[in-house]
């Protein structure tokens, strides 16, 4: 068993994944020496500052002196930008992306890792530690030991990837979450065009999740691609007549689905 992590804590940004990981550690009672911000009255670190008791700071020296850990939560394209600034660190650096890898760290600290939390995450919208699983990932063994032990306090399921199997992760999650967000915000678009409300598919949300959870996504598929009903999906078709990209993507997952469930290739 690891030893519980006793060490000083900085994080970098103030975005979604720093206000969840400041509030996982602060309720765990890990110390959280001083998050960084590029304005302290700018708002998103006004809020983290008057929820968690945390100091908020514009000089990244700060948490040079005061954190034996750095987390960079900030943006994919601007973690390169924070490992050049922390170049020569002594600490232990780890980033939070998916789709970065470990060497994106190089030159910041010997000792580099990722804390990456496989979860759609929002501002002000709490979950519970169990419902924000973390993939580890860290270029020295003592760094991986603080990362299942900072894991393990924040009461998270912790799993260990490397930085290819972590980019197939956040893939899936793509495909998973952001995919089908994006379609039942079409879909709510295509009612309220009706005047019908999106309320009315919640139900239908909910139960596909849940099938998806308990039987497995093959398992729970339904629909006229998975019967092969043709007559039905060129119905569909035809009333996207005038919504090009939706009708592709109806297309595409469509002929998708019959493929995978019939082996059959039909084009719509």
């Amino acid at each position: 068993m690891d030893p519980v992590y006793t060490g000083k804590i900085a994080l970098i940004g103030t975005g979604n994944v720093a206000w969840h990981l400041c509030r996982l550690f602060t309720m765990a009672g890990l110390k959280v020496t001083a998050v960084l911000t590029r304005n302290r009255i700018k708002a998103s670190g006004s809020q983290m500052a008057s929820l968690f008791p945390v100091p908020l700071t514009d000089d990244i020296g700060e948490l040079r002196n005061s954190a034996d850990l750095i987390i960079i939560a900030v943006g994919d394209a601007h973690i390169p930008q924070f490992a050049k600034r922390l170049a020569g660190y002594q600490g232990y650096v780890v980033h939070t992306a998916g789709s970065c890898s470990l060497s994106v760290l190089t030159g910041a600290s010997l000792k580099g890792g990722v804390l990456y939390p496989c979860q759609t995450l929002t501002r002000g919208r709490a979950l519970e530690p169990d419902q924000i699983p973390f993939c580890i990932e860290a270029s020295d063994p003592s760094l991986q030991a603080v990362l299942r032990s900072v894991v393990a306090k924040a009461g998270s399921p912790c799993f260990e990837l490397d930085s290819r199997q972590r980019l197939k992760l956040h893939l899936a999650a793509v495909l998973a979450c952001n995919f089908a967000n994006h379609l039942w915000d079409r879909a709510g678009e295509f009612l309220g065009a009706a005047g019908i409300p999106f309320s009315l598919l919640h139900p239908l949300l909910a139960e596909t999740l849940t099938k998806a959870v308990t039987l497995g996504p093959e398992a729970a598929q339904t629909g006229p691609a998975v019967r092969m009903d043709i007559d039905t999906l060129q119905k569909h078709l035809a009333l996207l007549a005038h919504h090009q990209a939706l009708a592709e993507i109806y297309r595409t997952v469509s002929e998708s689905i019959i493929q995978k469930h019939t082996g059959k290739n039909v084009q719509l």
